[in-house]
């Protein structure tokens, strides 16, 4: 099974369960259901995955790579030098932002992201 017919299954088992945004930390995890294998863990890279769309949320340094092996219809990239602030320091900034707009439950990988 590639990893759209991966997404497609998940997207469903979300509507199944009134789930309408999955957040996913695990490399594992997002390898299985995007394609995208980081070259470096060392700063967080996100999946999310909504009805709509997947996105994934790297830092810059993962940029060139991602577009050319992830199997997603967005990139949100956050940058950690100065020069480039403005343009969004924080993964948890473009989590919020892709979030906001579900006032429903969202899947979260609670062994492998801190939650309340």
């Amino acid at each position: 099974m590639d990893a759209s017919k991966r997404i497609v299954a998940l997207k469903s088992f979300m509507e199944k369960n009134n789930v309408m945004a999955s957040v996913i930390m695990n490399f594992e995890n997002k390898y299985y259901m995007s394609g995208f294998k980081a070259i470096t863990y060392s700063r967080p890279v996100v999946l999310a995955v909504d009805m709509d769309k997947t996105s994934l949320i790297i830092p810059a340094l993962e940029e060139n790579h991602a577009m050319s092996e992830g199997q997603v219809d967005n990139l949100y990239v956050y940058y950690e030098h100065p020069e480039k602030s403005h343009m969004g320091t924080s993964y948890l900034d473009h989590i919020k932002i892709l979030l906001s707009k579900y006032p429903t439950p969202s899947g979260l990988e609670r062994s492998v992201m801190p939650h309340e």
